[in-house]
Formats: structure tokens, sequence, C-alpha cells
């Protein structure tokens, strides 16, 4: 670069020399008979082996990602997703209580004299459990439909600021009532599930009559859950641990916080589309393309200020074409060129 300041340099004041002299003495020539000096030779020389930098970005470039929304007041999902967007809690309250207390009967009280039990509303303090939505955290309000990953329901339950209400309900996978309760945490009470009417059929129907999403996952849920969840097969292929079905759709993974960090795509239990991944502050960090579980296509990385950092082209999961390296300042620190992942040149690197 120092080369190419000092020549644009030189060559500027030889113009202007030669234009302010007009047609004065021929310039010296050199022993070879070539116009000019053995060292003009060399810097021009030197000038075209120090390239100029590719220009670097001049703004971010990475999306940000897509806050879901806010649960409904009728929410249903799978038990991993359920973690993901709710939170349960225990916390100290002050509750109003009915309690029976022994009061004396009219009249006067005298010895002998009975006692009646009376009705009264107090207020304690007490552990409770509560229902509270993560993004918002607040209490939540309305009806909770867990599902399995079949589609069929696991649990319904009812709850009026962040309290479960009513009867809650449990179905095995094939459907079967296994379990109820009111209450909730120190208040659960059991009942006999042959004992109240099973309402599995309307909650099917609520469920079917729902507006389906066209991007459904198959799995939601934080990295510890899906790793609890999921297995790998004899070929290595994603399956839902429980039912052993090879996965094909898309796995979304969340933080403690709620938010979105990851999502992929599966064909036949193996990476297949894109698969994104995002910084804690919601701006894409990754973005890489696979097919049928090898890099196919660009792969990018962003900073979490949106600049990018790192890309590379891949063909059948080698690397084939441009590797470019960016500085935290957006500038391009390297360029080295593969082919069927192997290094075949150097294209810039920053001295």
């Amino acid at each position: 670069m120092k080369n190419c300041q000092r020549v644009l340099f030189a060559l500027t004041y030889c113009s202007a020399f030669f234009f302010l002299g007009g047609c004065g003495d021929e310039p010296a020539r050199s022993p070879d008979g070539e116009l000019g000096s053995a060292s003009d030779d060399v810097d021009r020389h030197n000038a075209v082996l120090s390239p100029e930098p590719p220009p670097g970005q001049s703004q971010p470039s990475a999306l940000s990602r897509m806050e879901e929304p806010i649960p409904s007041g009728d929410w249903s999902g799978n038990s991993a997703y359920y973690l993901a967007k709710f939170e349960e809690r225990y916390e100290n309250v002050e509750r109003l209580k009915k309690i029976l207390v022994e009061v004396p009967d009219e009249g006067e009280e005298t010895e002998g004299s009975k006692t009646k039990l009376e009705e009264q509303i107090v207020s304690e303090p007490g552990e409770v459990k509560r229902l509270y939505v993560r993004a918002l955290d607040q209490p939540y309000n309305g009806r909770i439909i867990r599902l399995y990953l079949s589609g069929s329901p696991e649990y319904q339950a009812n709850f009026e600021s962040g309290f479960r209400t009513g009867v809650a309900y449990w179905w095995s996978p094939d459907g079967k009532l296994v379990r109820a309760a009111t209450g909730w945490g120190n208040e659960l009470e059991e009942v006999e599930v042959d004992s109240i009417v099973d309402p599995f059929d309307k909650v099917v129907a609520a469920v079917a009559n729902r507006e389906p999403e066209s991007d459904r996952p198959v799995f939601r849920g934080s990295a510890k859950s899906f790793d609890e969840w999921n297995k790998y097969d004899a070929e290595n292929r994603l399956t839902d641990g429980t039912t052993g079905e090879v996965v094909s759709g898309q796995v979304k993974l969340y933080g403690d916080d709620g938010k979105l960090q990851s999502e992929s795509n599966y064909l036949d239990g193996v990476v297949h589309g894109f698969s994104n991944s995002y910084h804690s502050n919601g701006v894409q960090a990754t973005k890489t393309i696979f097919s049928n579980g090898d890099k196919a296509g660009t792969e990018t990385w962003w900073g979490d200020n949106g600049l990018k950092s790192y890309e590379a082209n891949f063909v059948n999961g080698e690397m084939n074409g441009l590797e470019t390296l960016w500085s935290e300042d957006g500038s391009i620190s390297s360029q080295l060129r593969y082919n069927d992942g192997k290094l075949v040149e150097t294209v810039y690197t920053k001295e």
C-alpha cells in the first residue's frame, strides 16, 4: 500500500513537472533504452503485487428474529414448547380462605351451653403455585391444552390470574383419561376419573378447529429438553425418543428467557434446508444451508452488531469458492479461494 502511495505521488509530481516544463529536455533513459529508471520499474512492479483492499461493509446486513406472538387465552402446543412460553412458579401470597369457627349459641354463654360452627373468611399467607407468561412476566389467564407430538391432547387446565381453576385433566397417548385434579401445588386434590365426565372428544375438536400453522415445528423447547426428547438411530438420524419416529420438520430451540435461539429444518432425520441461530439481542448470528445433512450453498456469520464476520460457499459439504473474513470494523481481513475443500489461492490478506 505504501508503494502504491509513493508511485501515485511520483507519477503526479512527474506529470506536473513535464506540464510546467513544456518541451524541454528529453527524459532520462535507462541503460536498456526504456524511459524511466530501474527504481521506477521496481515500484511499478510492487504496485501490481499489492492490490487495493476489497470494499468492506457499509451497513449491517443481518436480519433480526421475528418475535413470536404472546400466548392467547386459548393456547395449545407440546410440553417442551409450553416450558418455553410459560413458567410455573411457587410464591408466597395473602389469600382469602373460608374457615369454620366455633361460636356460642344465641343467648348468654353459661356453663354447659352449646356452641355452633360459623363460616368466616380470613386472610392468611401461603405458598401457592402460579403460571406466568415468560415474555410478559405476568400471570396467565385462559385455557392451556398441551399436546403429544402426534397432536393428541395430553393435558388441559384453565387459569385465572395464574391460578389453576376447576378440574385439570391428563390423558395417555391413546386418549385414555388417566388423571384428574383440582387445585395446584400445595392445594392439589386428586379426583377419581370414574366420577367425572371425560372432555377428551371436545378437546380434540377444539384443537382440530383451530387455524393450522403452516410452519408448525415438530419440536419447540429448550436445548436441554431437546436433548432429553430426541434420540439418534443406527443410521445417525434424528428420531422422536418416545415413539422412534424419524423426524421431518422444523426444530426450534429457546433460551431460558423464552426467546428463540435457533431454528433448523430436518428431512428424514437429517438437516435439510436452512438453519439459523440468533444472538441474545435478537440479531441473526448464523445462516447455513444444508442438503441431506451436508452444507450446500452459502454459510454466513454475523456479529451482534449485524455486520458479517465470516462467509464461505459449500458444495456437497466441501468448501468451494471464496472464504471471506471481516474485522470488527467491517473491513475485509482476508479472502481465500477453495476448490473441493482445498485451498487453491490467497486472494487478499490485510497487512
